[in-house]
């Protein structure tokens, strides 16, 4: 595709750096249910993702924070190894400490572990690092304030928090230490959090029902027009009627089976990656959309 086609010449260089960032990017969903999403408000959106039922695509601006975020993580890395002992990979395997359960179908990849903690504690804690925009930044400070550290980032951002809940779980950790850089990475301010087994078996039962369910669970909102509805990439498929994405996800034949797999109950058969994605002539949708 000719990428200046799709532009409209006022800042023609930049425009084109966007549109080549759009055309880049990797729609292809992920293969589990992720850590890093079990704390959605909307159950039935986390059914929707792991069951493929949307493309989903994301405008230059969204990547670009993106790649901030990642950048962001690089540098507080960098800063946090000079005085503690931050551990970024597995040294056996030199890959991203993660986890895997319920038959390999909900997975999640931390950005460190701190195995003797920090200074303020020795306790071993799982280390996460986010990016923000200034006003959400500004917002933790005063949670931070008005809440107590150790209760700041579950009123700050429920998702984050039951990230940290899993991975605390998973990797027998018993403290969460988030580190927030803001946009640039020219501020900073850092979160503790202690290990809540009451809130990590709540999310583990959460992904065990989603990956377990035949059909979607019951919607969050009254209508489209919830504000938790708005802004959602499945609500086409959630309420208007619209079909979704053609594969073995949606299909009502398939299941999440032992070691990670799926399987085919119409064609009594194991389906990889590919046969997944492409799915065949006798699909039929999951009932109850």
């Amino acid at each position: 595709m000719d990428l200046q086609a799709i532009t409209s010449g006022q800042e023609l260089t930049l425009e084109t750096v966007d549109a080549d960032m759009e055309l880049a990017q990797d729609t292809r969903p992920r293969a589990y249910l992720g850590a890093s999403s079990i704390g959605k408000a909307c159950v039935r959106d986390l059914f929707y993702g792991f069951r493929w039922y949307s493309n989903v695509t994301f405008p230059a601006s969204t990547i670009r924070k993106f790649e901030d975020g990642f950048a962001s993580e690089d540098i507080m890395a960098a800063r946090l190894k000079r005085v503690v002992d931050l551990e970024t990979h597995d040294p056996v395997s030199g890959k991203q400490f993660g986890f895997s359960a319920i038959d390999g179908h909900f997975k999640g990849h931390c950005d460190g572990l701190l195995p003797h903690g920090t200074l303020e504690s020795t306790k071993p804690a799982v280390w996460e690092h986010k990016c923000s925009g200034e006003k959400v930044f500004q917002k933790l400070h005063k949670l931070k304030v008005e809440h107590g550290e150790k209760n700041a980032m579950r009123e700050w951002n429920p998702v984050y928090a039951a990230q940290a809940d899993i991975y605390m779980l998973h990797f027998n950790m018993e403290a969460h230490y988030l580190t927030v850089n803001s946009a640039g990475s020219r501020d900073h301010i850092s979160i503790r959090t202690d290990f809540d087994a009451e809130r990590s078996n709540f999310y583990m039962n959460r992904a065990e029902r989603i990956i377990a369910s035949d059909k979607p669970p019951p919607r969050i909102g009254r209508d489209k027009t919830d504000f938790r509805c708005r802004f959602c990439d499945h609500v086409g498929v959630c309420w208007d009627g619209e079909p979704g994405q053609v594969n073995c996800r949606t299909c009502r034949h398939s299941y999440a089976a032992a070691d990670a797999a799926w399987v085919c109950q119409k064609h009594t058969k194991v389906l990889d990656r590919s046969a997944q994605e492409d799915g065949c002539q006798d699909h039929e949708g999951i009932s109850d959309v």
